[in-house]
């Protein structure tokens, strides 16, 4: 995941996008639903949160 998160940062950069919001993600989805998992609902919260405050300014 690393490796692939560094890689999309790149290329953004190379685009002219600098504030970049770490990844979210769900392990194991095919036991757990990404829905029922709190790690991956909590960083889509923090992504609605983020573009609030950006929309916002």
């Amino acid at each position: 995941m690393d490796k692939a998160y560094e890689t999309a940062c790149t290329l953004l950069h190379h685009m002219n996008c600098h504030d970049i919001f770490p990844a979210v993600y769900s392990h194991n989805t095919n036991n757990r639903p990404a829905v029922k998992d709190p790690d991956a609902l909590n960083g889509i919260n923090n992504i609605v949160r983020y573009f609030n405050q950006a929309e916002a300014k």
